[in-house]
C-alpha cells in the first residue's frame, strides 16, 4: 500500500466512513478526536516532505552550487576532449542542463547547441525534424513575420511544427510579447 492510499483510508475513517464501502459509521470513532485529526494531518505533511527529501537525494550533489575557476578549467578540458555532456555532468556532480549553461557562459557552445555529442546517452538532441528542436534563425524570422501578420498562435505553430506554447515562449524570449501577459505586444 502506498502513502497516498493509506492517507485516503485514514481520511475516510476520520470522516466516519468505511474506506471500502463509503458507508457511514453510526458511532464517533477515536479518529474524530481533535488530537487524532491533527496527527493524521501531520502524517500527510510528513509524507509530502519525505517525497521531497527522496527527490533531493536523487539530484546531483553540486546542483546550483558556485563554479570554481579550477572546475571551469576542468570542464573546458573535458569538453575539448569530446566527452558527452552527460559524462561531464556525472564527473562534476551537476545536471546536463547545468553543464550546457556553463559551456554557453564560457563561450564554448552557442545558445542553440546542435552537436550530437551534447546529448545524453540513448537520447539525441532535437533535430530539425522534431517539435522540441532548437530554434533556428530562419524559424525566428518566419515566426516574427507571421506574428506581425496577426496570425493565430496555433496557426503559426502548425507552420513551424511546434506547439502553441513553444511559439508563445519563443515570442517572449524574442521580446515580441510581454512576459506578464503573452497576448500584449511589447513596446
Amino acid at each position: 500500500m502506498d502513502t497516498a492510499e493509506a492517507l485516503r483510508m485514514v481520511r475516510a475513517l476520520v470522516d466516519e466512513m468505511n474506506p471500502d464501502t463509503a458507508a457511514r459509521y453510526g458511532i464517533k470513532p477515536i479518529l474524530q478526536e481533535p488530537e487524532t485529526k491533527r496527527a493524521i494531518e501531520k502524517a500527510g505533511v510528513l509524507a509530502v516532505e519525505a517525497k521531497r527529501a527522496d527527490r533531493r537525494k536523487s539530484l546531483p550533489a553540486k546542483l546550483a552550487k558556485r563554479w570554481s575557476r579550477a572546475e571551469q578549467k576542468r570542464l573546458c578540458k573535458e569538453f575539448e576532449q569530446e566527452l558527452s555532456i552527460h559524462e561531464i555532468a556525472e564527473l562534476h556532480g551537476r545536471t546536463d542542463g547545468g553543464i550546457i549553461v556553463r559551456l554557453e557562459r564560457l563561450g564554448k557552445i552557442s545558445r542553440l547547441p546542435t552537436l550530437d555529442r551534447l546529448a545524453s546517452p540513448g537520447r539525441k538532441l532535437p533535430t530539425s525534424a522534431g517539435p522540441d528542436r532548437p530554434w533556428l534563425p530562419q524559424e525566428d524570422d518566419q515566426l516574427c513575420s507571421e506574428f506581425h501578420s496577426r496570425l493565430e498562435f496555433e496557426e503559426i505553430a502548425g507552420h513551424l511544427n511546434r506547439s502553441s506554447q513553444a511559439v508563445v515562449s519563443r515570442l517572449t524570449v524574442l521580446r515580441k510579447i510581454g512576459i506578464k501577459s503573452p497576448f500584449i505586444l511589447a513596446g
